[in-house]
């Protein structure tokens, strides 16, 4: 079957054609992957349009959804992990590993995230040899301020921080024995969260539900001034200064820490200032995958999502929302779909970069080419403007 997202080298004018196409979604490799691109109700709106929906067998298991779902949606169930990459386009959570790499053809386009599961420079190498198209999940926008799928899932990751900081905190884990709330004549735990982004908003909606005090720490004013109406006036907000921040830490039950300047790898809490905090207290850290907020921070797994630093509970999952992947399914899913039918009825990936901006900031890779700059930064790749690719 013809490759329709391969981009022609040469900038030629393409006529559009809207033809079907063969989707597939390959079961991940690895065990810290429990989430899934799309649900039975995505593959039935593709296959309603025509296109071939291939998904590989128990895809779905880890998000609760089974190989019969897909079936009843029309999709086609392959038993081996090589068919599951013989597709026009193949759609995954994380990039592709070292071992995959002899399942994808020349010129394949891949939907998933790039930035969100640490890979290597030689395999990002090696699909750029073969002249890949890569739309990152972590990449598309639809007008906000930050990506949709990133703002989308960093509500169930905000909701989860607490939720999870909550258990830590209870006797079971060997935490301090209390609630994440306050009773009658007990006072409230209290929560700091760094970063101001949908997050943020979420875990500080989700304390504050719980009966928590909530202090949260802006890179910017400006950012405390788009989140401040959204929560109650009781809310503490303040500038990130270190004085400050020490202060809040030294009394504080839970830190989450969340992304509090966008493309840095650099920790903002140093572990002289963990040091400090209370003992049993809780880190939650939801950015591990992009360098941690911590000094103190490194990538946990689901079957040992937490370590102690002094006497500081961390727990420092790379991706949080994989402890609720049919919930995470359900959000990457409906948000992606009308993307792909999107990109299959303008008749080629150039024409819907031309013509959506919004699918052009998700290009990442284009005919092998690096258009991204931050993930050329990533993996020491050459850089070069999309347009100029696409005109």
């Amino acid at each position: 079957m013809e490759t329709i997202l391969k981009p022609r080298e040469e900038r030629l004018q393409m006529v559009k054609n809207r033809r079907t196409m063969r989707i597939a979604v390959p079961k991940e490799n690895f065990d810290e992957e429990t989430r899934m691109p799309l649900t039975p109700q995505g593959v039935e709106v593709l296959v309603a349009q025509g296109h071939e929906v291939l998904i590989e067998t128990k895809a779905g298991q880890e998000a609760k959804f089974s190989d019969s779902q897909y079936v009843e949606a029309g999709a086609r169930i392959v038993k081996s992990h090589s068919a599951a990459f013989a597709a026009d386009l193949v759609i995954k959570m994380s990039l592709p590993t070292e071992d995959e790499l002899q399942f994808l053809k020349d010129g394949t386009s891949l939907m998933c995230f790039a930035t969100q599961h640490k890979r290597s420079k030689d395999l990002y190498n090696a699909l750029s040899a073969k002249k890949c198209n890569i739309i990152a999940l972590d990449f598309l926008t639809d007008g906000g301020v930050e990506p949709i799928i990133t703002r989308c899932i960093g509500e169930i990751d905000g909701m989860l921080a607490v939720t999870t900081a909550a258990h830590l905190l209870e006797n079971t884990d060997g935490g301090k024995g209390v609630i994440i709330g306050g009773v009658t004549a007990v006072p409230p735990t209290e929560i700091i969260i760094l970063g101001t982004n949908m997050a943020a908003l979420r875990a500080a909606r989700t304390a504050i539900a719980l009966g928590a005090s909530v202090k949260i720490f802006g890179n910017q004013h400006a950012d405390l001034q788009q989140i401040s109406p959204q929560l109650p006036n009781q809310v503490f907000t303040s500038v990130l200064h270190l004085q400050a921040l020490t202060k809040a830490m030294t009394s504080a039950d839970v830190v989450i820490g969340n992304q509090i300047a966008p493309g840095t790898h650099s920790y903002v809490v140093s572990a002289d200032i963990v040091k400090m905090m209370k003992k049993r207290a809780v880190i939650v850290d939801l950015n591990c995958n992009y360098g941690g907020r911590f000094e103190t921070s490194h990538p946990t797994t689901i079957k040992q999502p937490t370590f102690e630093y002094g006497s500081v509970i961390h727990h420092c999952l790379n991706n949080i929302s994989v402890l609720a992947p049919h919930t995470a399914t359900i959000v990457v899913s409906d948000i992606i779909t009308p993307i792909i039918t999107n990109i299959i009825n303008q008749g080629s990936l150039s024409y819907a970069i031309r013509d959506d901006r919004n699918i052009a900031n998700g290009i990442v890779m284009l005919n092998g080419i690096t258009t991204n700059n931050y993930v050329a930064g990533i993996f020491d790749a050459d850089y070069y403007d999309i347009n100029l690719l696409i005109y």
